[in-house]
């Protein structure tokens, strides 16, 4: 361990014309490179105070409220602390990389966002001597297990909104979340809730016949790339955002001299739809009916049309879910409606959140190579039904997806 020594050593700076300009770079270098040494051994006694229980001990209700505490730590940043050392435990080569002062803490936080013991050297090697901003846009997109180079993935880029309310909006803010909650009828995260907030701001569902409000959203015929106009920005979202939006929505042909809304789902039809679902999410326990959209079980885009027993009234959360892989819905609305997670359990039943992750991600990476939405659904289904256990990583999941494919062709 450090003592306080070498670190309370004042500057014996000579001010002056001639400033000693190469002992101050030399000094500043020495500090950081003993500031990532206390980093690399903090980590080391937060993981053990973990596995002690030390904030049980002496009192605390958790960790990082210990190091809240002890550290002084906004608590974002104590769970990064945390979330860092568990991660240094399994990747040797970028905790000696931090402990010779090579990397920065600040640039360790965002590469074991992503490295794995199979790729850590190659993330090092990319990210030498880039500075923080660079890291950060290395990583930005990217999961873990992903290669340096390999393309990004707009869903996980994640924008921030941060503004500054008097109390009574914030108080305005905080029963408005809470109303949105319990009208969901189960979790509902401030992503969906804000998306909520401004669809029905954009519009609302003032005419049941009709899709509430215009979008623009455009593929790249060339690299495939999906981006979602935003008060003159185009800005990156997943392709699965235009498979969701293409549900339900007047598409408007921007190339015609006049452009005229078209609607995509005969108003009559639509109109039936939603009566008959009584105007709110069908997704059990869900009571939304804020914004909702009409979903095809079928896509349009595979062959679906507008039958009425394929198709359903979802709010904008679950109706995202459907596209993202997360929530599969089957069967007709006569014979019954089945609705489960990605990992096959009965919707509201217990979740394997680990094999639901893989199974979503292994959903969208098999759309992004080109299969089918619907034909995807129907590979993870077999796949989960023919293996003996759960499945034990991504990379498995795509190899036994891609095999079942094959064997089918």
């Amino acid at each position: 361990m450090f003592g306080g020594a070498s670190l309370a050593r004042e500057p014996q700076h000579e001010y002056g014309d001639d400033l000693d300009w190469r002992r101050a770079h030399r000094e500043l270098s020495r500090i950081a490179k003993e500031i990532a040494i206390h980093d690399f051994e903090q980590a080391l006694w937060i993981v053990a105070a973990k596995k002690s229980h030390l904030h049980e001990k002496v009192g605390f209700a958790s960790l990082h409220e210990y190091l809240e505490r002890t550290f002084g730590y906004r608590p974002r940043f104590a769970i990064d602390k945390i979330r860092v050392a568990e991660a240094l435990v399994e990747l040797p080569e970028i905790a000696q990389a931090l402990k010779d002062g090579v990397l920065t803490w600040t640039a360790v936080r965002e590469i074991v966002r992503v490295a794995t013991k199979v790729t850590e050297g190659e993330w090092l090697d990319a990210l030498r001597g880039k500075s923080l901003r660079e890291v950060e846009a290395e990583v930005r997109g990217r999961r873990q297990g992903d290669r340096p180079g390999e393309c990004a993935r707009p869903e996980l880029v994640k924008r921030t909104i941060h503004v500054e309310v008097t109390p009574e909006t914030f108080a305005l803010w905080r029963e408005a979340m809470m109303v949105l909650k319990k009208n969901a009828g189960g979790p509902l995260s401030e992503d969906e809730a804000i998306r909520t907030m401004a669809r029905t701001a954009l519009g609302g569902p003032k005419d049941e016949s009709r899709s509430a409000y215009q979008i623009v959203v455009t593929r790249c015929a060339d690299c495939g790339g999906t981006t979602q106009r935003g008060h003159g920005e185009e800005i990156d979202v997943a392709g699965h955002v235009l498979e969701t939006a293409e549900c339900d929505a007047q598409h408007v042909d921007l190339r015609e001299a006049k452009p005229r809304a078209t609607q995509n789902i005969p108003p009559a039809i639509r109109r039936q739809v939603w009566h008959r679902d009584h105007g709110h999410c069908v997704v059990p326990g869900c009571r939304l009916s804020t914004f909702v959209d009409v979903h095809h079980l079928q896509l349009r885009s595979e062959g679906g049309t507008h039958d009425l027993e394929r198709m359903v009234v979802l709010c904008t959360a679950h109706h995202s879910r459907v596209h993202e892989g997360r929530l599969s819905i089957t069967g007709t609305y006569s014979d019954g409606l089945r609705f489960q997670h990605a990992d096959g359990a009965v919707y509201g039943s217990a979740v394997d959140a680990e094999q639901a992750a893989i199974m979503s991600d292994t959903f969208l990476a098999l759309v992004e190579l080109g299969f089918k939405q619907g034909e995807s659904q129907r590979v993870l289904e077999a796949i989960r039904s023919a293996h003996v256990g759960p499945i034990q990583d991504f990379p498995t999941a795509i190899r036994l997806a891609l095999r079942h494919l094959r064997q089918q062709a």
